[in-house]
C-alpha cells in the first residue's frame, strides 16, 4: 500500500507527518513523505494508493482547475483532505464559511474520499453545501496538536538545548503575513495572494487586512522593544510566521542584546521551553494552551474583520504594555497559577476537535479504514533513477530561475519564501525523532532518505 505525506512548511508539519507514518508503518505499507511540489511531480510514476493531507489545489477553489486531484485519481489514488490552516479565522462566522469555500471545493471529491475537518463547525458547514452526500465528511481535528499531549518527549533534549541558550525566555510569535509577506507586497496584492481588483467589495476587505495587519505588526514591534528595556535579563525570541519577511525583523531588533529573531525547527520545544508566550491571533497559542504554558494574546486595537477568532481565545488578553507587563510578572510568579480555571467556549471547542478527543487517533482510523476497503492490490513506485532525475530537474530548474532573476535584477522574494517553508529534511533530526518512537511503538521503523525533498518510512 502507497501513502503519500504531502508537506508545505517543513517545521510547522515534519514532527506531527512523521509521528503518524511511524503509526501507520507496516511491512506492506510504504509512506512517502515528500515537499509536495516535488512529490506532485512523481505522481505519474505511482499506481495507486492513498494521499493523506492537502496541496491538491493550486489556487482558490473559484478559479483552480483540479490538476492536482485529477491526476491522482487517474493514477488510482483515493484522498483523505486535511487542512493545514482548517481553524484559524478571522471576521464573523460567514467569513469563515467563506474561507472554508476558497481552501477546497467540496464538490469535487468522490465517495472513495475522505474529507477531514478541525471541528464540528467546519462539518456542519461541509455536510450543508456538499452536492454529493456519499463523500463522508469527518470531524478528526489536527494530529499537530496532540504532540503536546501524549509526544511531549520527542521535544526533551531540543527543550534542554535552546534552554541552555537561552535560559529564561519569552517566545514573541508574529502572524502578520498581510503586511510583511515574504513575497513582498507584489504578491500580497495579486491573484496569487488573492488580491481580486475588480471586485470593490474584497478589494476594499483586502485593504482592511493590510491596514490592520501593519498596524498590529508596527505596535508588536513596540511592545518588544519596550519589554526588553523593562526585563533587561529576560530574553525574547521572536518567532516570524513561516510566510513572512523575516529580514524585517531581523532589521527592526538588531542590536537589542536580549531580542532574538530566530526561525529554527519545529515550534514545539521553543514553546514547551519558554515562560510565557506573547502573541496575535497565532496558532502557537492554542499549542502553547494545550501545553500549559501562560499565553498572552496582545491586542492594542480590536477590529473583528483582523481578528483570529481561535487563537484569541486563548490564554489573557491586554491592551496596553503595562497590562502586558503585568501579566507576564504573573507567568514569572507561578505557571500553573496564570492558567488555572482556563475554560474554552462552546464555540471555539466547535472549531477544534482536539479539545475534546485525540486527533492522532481518528485520523489515524480514517486512513486504516481506506486501507482495508482498498479495492486494488497493485502497487508501484517510482524507481530511485526516476526520482534522482525528477530531484536534478527540479534543482537545474531552480538555479536557472534565479540566475535569470539576478540578471534582469528582480528580488528573490518567492525564492526566499519557498527556502523559509521548506529547508530540506535533516537526516539526523528524523533519526532521532524516529529512534524515540520506535521505542514508545514498539515497533522497528525503517527510513530510507532519497534527497532533501523525499523520505520513505515503513516497518522492518
Amino acid at each position: 500500500m502507497n501513502l503519500l505525506f504531502p508537506v508545505e512548511t517543513l517545521n510547522r508539519e515534519i514532527d506531527f507527518r512523521i509521528t503518524l507514518a511511524a503509526k501507520l508503518a507496516e511491512k506492506d505499507r510504504s509512506i512517502f513523505i515528500g515537499q509536495y511540489q516535488f512529490l506532485q511531480r512523481l505522481i505519474p510514476h505511482f499506481k495507486n494508493g492513498i494521499y493523506v493531507g492537502k496541496n491538491i489545489f493550486a489556487k482558490r477553489s473559484d478559479v483552480d482547475s483540479y490538476q492536482g486531484y485529477y491526476r491522482l485519481k487517474k493514477r488510482g489514488f483515493d484522498i483523505v483532505y486535511l487542512h493545514e490552516e482548517g481553524a484559524v479565522f478571522s471576521g464573523t462566522e460567514k467569513d469563515w464559511q467563506d474561507k472554508l469555500s476558497s481552501q477546497y471545493n467540496i464538490d469535487v471529491f468522490d465517495e472513495n474520499d475522505r474529507v477531514c475537518v478541525w471541528g464540528d463547525f467546519q462539518a456542519d458547514y461541509d455536510r450543508g453545501r456538499i452536492k454529493n452526500k456519499k463523500v463522508p465528511v469527518i470531524t478528526t481535528g489536527h494530529p499537530r496538536f496532540e504532540l503536546y499531549k501524549k509526544y511531549r518527549f520527542l521535544y526533551d533534549e531540543d527543550v534542554r538545548k535552546i534552554k541552555e541558550r537561552f535560559g529564561d525566555y519569552v517566545l514573541v510569535n508574529g502572524n502578520y503575513g498581510r503586511a510583511n509577506h515574504g513575497g513582498g507586497l507584489s504578491y500580497f496584492f495579486s491573484d496569487k495572494g488573492n488580491y481580486i481588483v475588480s471586485d470593490p467589495v474584497k478589494r476594499l476587505q483586502k485593504i482592511d487586512y493590510y491596514v490592520g495587519s501593519a498596524i498590529q505588526l508596527s505596535k508588536m514591534v513596540e511592545l518588544v522593544h519596550h519589554l526588553a528595556v523593562r526585563y533587561p535579563h529576560i530574553n525574547f525570541v521572536y518567532r516570524p510566521h513561516p510566510v513572512e519577511n523575516h529580514s524585517y525583523y531581523y532589521t527592526v531588533f538588531k542590536g537589542v542584546p536580549n531580542i532574538h529573531t530566530v526561525y529554527e525547527g519545529s515550534v514545539g520545544p521553543w514553546i514547551l521551553g519558554s515562560s510565557a508566550i506573547l502573541h496575535d491571533g497565532c496558532t502557537t497559542a492554542i499549542e502553547a494552551q494545550l501545553s500549559g504554558i501562560p499565553v498572552i494574546n496582545y491586542k492594542p486595537i480590536y477590529a473583528e474583520s483582523n481578528s483570529n477568532y481561535l487563537p484569541n481565545q486563548m490564554g489573557r488578553r491586554a491592551q496596553t504594555i503595562d497590562e502586558v507587563a503585568t501579566l507576564l510578572d504573573e507567568a514569572f510568579r507561578d505557571k500553573t497559577a496564570y492558567s488555572a480555571g482556563f475554560v474554552l467556549p462552546e464555540k471555539a471547542q466547535r472549531l477544534m476537535e482536539n479539545f475534546r478527543s485525540d486527533a492522532f487517533d481518528k485520523l489515524t482510523e480514517v486512513i486504516e479504514e481506506r486501507i482495508g476497503r482498498a479495492a486494488k492490490n497493485d502497487f508501484a513506485v517510482p524507481g530511485n533513477n526516476v526520482i534522482r532525475k525528477v530531484f536534478l530537474r527540479r534543482e537545474a530548474k531552480l538555479q536557472g530561475s534565479k540566475f535569470y532573476n539576478k540578471m534582469l535584477g528582480r528580488k528573490e522574494g518567492s525564492f526566499r519564501l519557498a527556502e523559509q517553508k521548506f529547508q530540506g529534511f535533516d537526516k539526523v533530526y528524523i533519526q532521532d525523532k524516529i529512534a524515540m518512537l520506535e521505542e514508545v511503538l514498539q515497533k522497528k521503523i525503517d527510513v530510507q532518505f532519497y534527497n532533501k525533498y523525499l523520505i520513505r518510512i515503513g516497518r522492518k
